[in-house]
């Protein structure tokens, strides 16, 4: 059990090592089953750590990963967007704001599953969302 921790701890430390040299992470959250895969909510576990990534405050945490934006690309087979259903989006925006990441765009590819055209509309849907963050990124770079 103690080989497991220190090998977790190792990961972890990696991990963190990781994010805090970035400037920008893209992140893959399709919606499976209402929420995010098993394997991202893992790398969360691995990466919000106290006194690493964020830190207790008297009011509430504060995160400690600086400079850092995120990218989220969420396909879902149905259109949860602004649903009850939707537990990804308000998930990820409270754990990457726990450590500190508040800049975060969200791309979405919905109704993939909707039949005849759920997954062409879907997808174009995703690459105009793509299209509109490369064009603000590129005015707000050029002033």
């Amino acid at each position: 059990m103690e080989q497991r921790s220190a090998q977790a701890r190792l990961q972890s430390d990696a991990l963190i090592a990781e994010l805090m040299e970035s400037d920008l992470v893209l992140i893959a959250a399709p919606m499976y089953n209402l929420n995010v895969p098993t394997p991202l909510k893992n790398w969360f576990d691995l990466v919000a750590r106290a006194k690493v990534t964020f830190r207790y405050t008297e009011t509430y945490p504060q995160g400690l990963v600086e400079g850092v934006k995120a990218v989220v690309f969420s396909p879902r087979g149905g259109v949860h967007l602004g649903q009850d259903t939707d537990a990804v989006t308000p998930y990820l925006k409270s754990v990457l704001g726990l450590i500190g990441i508040t800049e975060v765009d969200f791309v979405y590819a919905e109704g993939l599953d909707i039949l005849p055209h759920g997954a062409k509309e879907g997808m174009a849907h995703a690459r105009d969302q793509v299209s509109a963050l490369v064009q603000r990124d590129a005015k707000s770079t050029a002033a």
